[in-house]
């Protein structure tokens, strides 16, 4: 029962693992790659725009200002009218398109014009992180430098074109800083993709959540509906809740449970048919074993020969009354009992078979155990009967119970015997499996049918360690003493 506890609780994980991953890896790499794709390609063409627009600024200042004079001032005319007029049109033009600097130089990088305060004529520059874009200013093409940080700690960029003398020779350079105010909107842009992904995959993991949680739950009927026919209970029918794949499996359930339910119908009555149909010469042939029995007083030869029929005849009474057991619906009426006088009482029932056995038993105490005496009986007889014949020169046979886990009692029932002889153990509980020559092959199917309709467990292995024999194990869930009451109350609403 635990077991299969846990493996439903691992295939429900597993399913919405493996929904979660379906959606969740595809889409987040989808959405991650998208972001990424979208900010670098949003950041290369408004890098690219941008510099075209400071080259057509530098290119407005040019057409402003006498340039074959702007390319004649030397050292020390800083002064003159012309360095003057021109340094004023490039501020009016700076402050216009609100670019931070804008300059002339010559082809030996030393400085013309500067609007920045401070820069004197012949100031050199110092651009070896944009020679390339120089050299094709050199060769009469504009160009735009990457992206840089001021000491501000803002990006900036400049735009480069060429001064012309009057011959039409690039005689010197234009450039034209100005911060890069899209990156900053970049910046958060790349954050709210970034946010986006994360609102994102949340979305994702609540709806794999959803959808994981809309296949469990008819799964975990169809589960328990599944569990209860494997215990039996095949009366109650399977509901068709859905129209869809999951109401198709349903329908077709409840279809196989109701041709099983025929069919048991059928074998019950059969086998109730056949053992009555049995019973009855059985009963007249006791009958005549007794009046024989008297007829044969004295005759020691014929009263042994007598006596062995009247023994096989006790054998096919008992299989006669498995099979009646077997075929009879089972009406399980729990009850709190006392283990220790419970099993005093078995072993007094079965004291003339018991010979050489030496008997032991333990209980952990337990007020959540409770069970129908008069089933469980019939559990304790067949498995301590099975140990008896499995120890025909005698032995030792101990039977123990402890609470397992605080939700189950664990009784388990140790022989001395040959153990399972290899067999597979899920076999030894089949209908009509025996490995005895006078056996009917119904008592473990038998015992197994009991413990399932209590909600417990069964199972057989070989004694663990040196010694011989074989353990079987039952396990039965513990009913608190609250949850037993309400149980009542709802049987019995007006108490």
């Amino acid at each position: 029962m635990k077991g299969e506890m846990r493996k439903e609780k691992q295939t429900r994980t597993r399913i919405r693992t493996r929904m979660m991953i379906t959606y969740l890896i595809p889409l987040s790499l989808f959405v991650g790659a998208f972001g990424t794709f979208f900010f670098h390609l949003a950041k290369g063409s408004l890098d690219t725009e941008f510099g075209k627009r400071l080259i057509a600024i530098g290119r407005s200042a040019l057409v402003q200002i006498p340039t074959d004079l702007v390319l004649g001032l030397s050292e020390g005319d800083e002064h003159s009218r012309l360095y003057r007029n021109v340094r004023r049109k490039l501020k009016n033009l700076m402050r216009v398109n609100g670019v931070k600097r804008i300059y002339l130089f010559d082809l030996e990088m030393r400085a013309l014009v500067d609007t920045e305060e401070g820069i004197l004529i012949g100031t050199r520059y110092v651009k070896d992180f944009d020679r390339e874009e120089l050299e094709r200013v050199r060769r009469g093409e504009s160009a735009a430098s990457i992206l840089f940080k001021g000491t501000d700690g803002r990006y900036y960029k400049t735009g480069y074109a060429p001064v012309r003398d009057a011959e039409g020779r690039v005689g010197g350079f234009i450039g034209v800083d100005a911060s890069v105010e899209f990156f900053q909107t970049l910046r958060h842009m790349r954050r709210n993709v970034v946010t986006g992904v994360f609102i994102a995959v949340g979305i994702i993991v609540l709806t794999s959540i959803y959808f994981a949680h809309s296949i469990e739950t008819p799964i975990r009927k169809l589960v328990a509906a599944a569990r209860r026919i494997e215990v039996g209970d095949l009366e109650t029918p399977i509901p068709v809740e859905r129209d869809d794949e999951f109401g198709f499996l349903s329908h077709s359930m409840d279809e196989m449970r109701k041709g099983i339910l025929k069919r048991d119908q059928a074998l019950k009555m059969m086998l109730s048919g056949i053992a009555h149909e049995v019973r009855n010469p059985l009963g007249g042939m006791s009958l005549f074993t007794g009046i024989l029995a008297e007829a044969l007083a004295g005759d020691t030869e014929k009263l042994g020969y007598l006596q062995k029929i009247e023994k096989e005849l006790r054998n096919l009474e008992r299989i006669v009354a498995t099979f009646l057991d077997y075929a009879r619906p089972l009406q399980v009426r729990r009850a709190r009992v006392d283990l220790d006088a419970f099993f005093r009482e078995v072993f007094t029932i079965l004291a003339p078979e018991m010979g050489k056995i030496a008997v032991s038993w333990s209980f952990e105490a337990s007020d959540g155990l409770s069970f129908d005496p008069a089933l469980m009986r019939q559990v304790f007889l067949n498995l301590v009967r099975n140990a008896i014949q499995a120890m025909p020169g005698g032995g030792e046979l101990e039977i123990r119970g402890e609470v397992s886990e605080g939700r189950y009692y664990r009784i388990e029932v140790i022989d001395a015997g040959t153990g399972i002889a290899g067999l597979a153990p899920e076999d030894l509980f089949n209908p009509f499996f025996t490995t005895k020559q006078k056996g009917s092959g119904l008592g473990l199917a038998f015992v197994k049918r009991i413990i399932e309709a209590h909600g417990g467990t069964v199972s057989i292995a070989d004694r663990p360690g040196p010694q011989r024999g074989a353990v079987v194990t039952i396990e039965l869930p513990l009913v608190s003493v609250e949850a037993e009451g309400e149980k009542k109350r709802a049987a019995n609403p007006r108490g």
